[in-house]
């Protein structure tokens, strides 16, 4: 063989060698950038996944807000059981009838609890069955239950008769 055909077959075997090494590299490179395009597309799937849950639950939340603030009128807070036994001492006033709250408990077992208490009014007929309607119209869930009405026998005749209502109320009370 000539030494021109021995250099032509030499360069031959050397580009057929260099061709399936590039052929092999660009394959192994192609695999690494399909593995890397795989894994981009999951990450860009799952990210797409929670920010339409997180859409869809600001909506929720969104659309729950009245609902809440429903459910805040009528659970009262700790710090605002004060607050309402001041309305409902100052109902008396309005209504003309005298108010003594006593026998407060909290039951703290939860986080929702109760607040339980016992009322005795004296007034009139009218006044006191008008601070019991006003009681019911206050913006808090207050359960009446226990209710005694009597009227007053030391009422001098002649006179307006005094009525005595004794009631136990409870509220529900978030800590």
């Amino acid at each position: 063989m000539s030494k021109r055909l021995k250099t032509l077959l030499g360069i031959a075997t050397l580009l057929f060698f260099g061709s399936v090494l590039g052929f092999v590299f660009v394959f192994l490179k192609t695999e690494t950038y399909i593995e890397k395009i795989a894994e981009l597309s999951v990450g860009v799937r799952d990210q797409d996944i929670r920010s339409t849950q997180a859409q869809k639950l600001v909506s929720i939340l969104k659309h729950t807000t009245d609902t809440q603030n429903a459910l805040k009128a009528f659970i009262v807070t700790e710090s605002s059981i004060v607050e309402v036994i001041e309305k409902l001492e100052s109902l008396g006033t309005r209504t003309g009838v005298s108010v003594n709250i006593s026998s407060l408990s909290a039951d703290d077992t939860g986080v929702l609890g109760r607040v339980r208490g016992r009322v005795e009014t004296r007034g009139t007929w009218s006044s006191v069955l008008t601070y019991m309607n006003a009681i019911e119209s206050l913006p808090y869930k207050i359960s009446i239950s226990n209710i005694s009405l009597k009227r007053d026998p030391s009422t001098e005749k002649g006179k307006v008769p005094t009525w005595g209502m004794t009631f136990s109320i409870e509220l529900l009370k978030i800590k």
